[in-house]
């Protein structure tokens, strides 16, 4: 049994971080476009990889 990281948001953390839908969570992290991992059943979802697509997603509305 895993122990969550320091470095790990709860699904609904990450949502609000990112400021989608808990579903759309699911979703990017069954894509792979989120890191995460399930812990006693409950997604965790790594904080870099939330980064990550903020910056990604900052990137792309540069460009329109």
């Amino acid at each position: 049994m895993s122990a969550p990281s320091a470095n790990d948001l709860s699904a609904l953390d990450a949502a609000r971080r990112l400021g989608i839908d808990l579903n759309r969570v699911y979703v990017l992290l069954r894509l792979g476009r989120l890191d995460g991992r399930k812990v006693d059943g409950e997604w965790r979802v790594d904080d870099q990889s939330v980064e990550e697509h903020l910056r990604r997603r900052h990137r792309l509305a540069a460009t329109i």
